[in-house]
């Protein structure tokens, strides 16, 4: 019986996720994450895809933005028209 091949090499970071953003709703996050990458900065959205595990529709729930920790600052700046209020 023949080996198994080696797992895949993992081209993971040990640098921490921060907090960038939170959008009003999936798909506000889904558009910014999208800005965001054609920016070159990855993302990670925490609380979507929850109506599928939630069984409704979820439209007025909130989702955070992550980022790695190297290109907050840059994220800030990219989403910055998008947070400023009218107040």
């Amino acid at each position: 019986m023949g080996e198994l091949p080696p797992p895949p090499k993992h081209e993971g970071t040990d640098e921490p996720l921060v907090y960038v953003a939170t959008a009003p709703n999936e798909s506000v996050a889904n558009m910014w994450s999208g800005i965001l990458e054609e920016h070159g900065v990855r993302c990670v959205l925490k609380g979507a895809n929850l109506r599928a595990a939630m069984y409704h529709f979820t439209c007025n729930m909130t989702c955070q933005i992550h980022v790695l920790a190297s290109q907050a600052e840059r994220a800030k700046e990219i989403l910055a028209p998008f947070l400023e209020t009218d107040a």
